[in-house]
């Protein structure tokens, strides 16, 4: 992450505090889940966002703010209970997959590879509709970008040089360039650029993949500090180095943009807010389970993730026609 910015320091005292859903549901009174599935998807989410926030800290409160246990607790349910999924996915196999997930490199995580290799496809045939990718026989339901709607349609995923708009949309081991192709990440020394990424960790420098900075006050040149940790290079304009300095996370009605203390993004999936043109703005909070979004009142509010806006409402998984 890299910024050419005035020589000041980076906000980061401003507050993620957020209103947040409930927490996952409480036990029975004799302390056991409710369901194997219940129970498979608490350490589920309870294991993910562990790891999760080791491996990529700043992502983490970027996307859920303090509601990560929560969130994760619902997309393992509703992967785990919609029609159409595969026989074996079953609690046994999610338990499974948080083993996997709780020994494999923060490399693979912050890829999604730990996840998306260890759960079944669906039975979906391509062009039906979809909530959830555990539907789908090809474990991808696509929504296409900018559209807002509820449901999806399952679809085929790209092989290497085909067509794409997210990384979903490609095969395993491949991601979605900025020029919407679907190539293999090349590894740590490799030469790159914005078409030809790095793996998983790894950050493009002056041409050359490398790992980032994780650490404030280390020296950068470039794009040389751990996005995944929040930092960014803080260079002055005249010069050919600079320090990596924490990018700043603000709440609801905080400052966002580029400030003049630096860049601030807006934490819980929330979105800043600005004028066309203008720098800066504020942030807005991203909705919650059956809120409005992106009305004429909430033209800029999203939701929480992972839930999307369709027909104007953050509809949970489960609520939506398609599941």
């Amino acid at each position: 992450m890299t910024a050419a910015m005035p020589d000041a320091p980076v906000d980061t005292t401003t507050s993620t505090d957020v209103s947040r859903p409930v927490d996952m549901p409480a036990n029975r009174p004799d302390g056991l889940a409710t369901s194997p599935l219940d129970q498979a998807c608490r350490d589920f989410a309870v294991t993910n966002c562990v790891r999760l926030t080791m491996c990529e800290p700043f992502v983490v409160r970027l996307l859920f703010g303090d509601a990560c246990q929560p969130r994760m607790y619902l997309l393992c349910m509703s992967a785990g209970s919609a029609k159409d999924i595969s026989a074996a996915l079953t609690p046994a196999a999610i338990q499974s997959c948080t083993r996997t997930v709780q020994g494999a490199s923060c490399a693979d995580i912050v890829s999604g590879t730990a996840i998306d290799g260890c759960l079944p496809s669906g039975t979906r045939p391509a062009d039906k509709a979809c909530a959830i990718g555990t539907q789908c026989a090809s474990g991808y339901c696509r929504r296409p970008p900018g559209t807002g709607v509820g449901c999806g349609t399952c679809a085929a995923r790209m092989p290497a040089n085909g067509k794409c708009d997210e990384n979903d949309q490609c095969e395993r081991g491949l991601v979605c360039t900025p020029g919407n192709l679907c190539v293999k990440p090349v590894a740590l020394g490799s030469a790159c650029s914005p078409n030809v990424p790095c793996q998983s960790l790894l950050t493009c420098t002056t041409g050359i993949c490398v790992m980032p900075a994780t650490t404030v006050d280390s020296p950068c040149i470039d794009n040389d500090c751990s996005g995944q940790h929040g930092l960014y290079c803080a260079r002055p304009i005249t010069a050919t180095r600079g320090t990596c300095r924490p990018v700043g996370l603000a709440g609801a009605g905080g400052a966002c943009g580029f400030t003049v203390t630096g860049p601030v993004f807006c934490a819980a999936s929330g979105t800043c807010d600005a004028l066309p043109g203008a720098p800066s703005g504020r942030c807005v909070a991203a909705g919650l389970d059956n809120q409005e979004c992106q009305t004429a009142v909430t033209a800029n509010r999203g939701c929480l993730y992972p839930v999307t806006c369709g027909d104007h409402l953050c509809r949970p998984y489960p609520a939506l026609s398609c599941f």
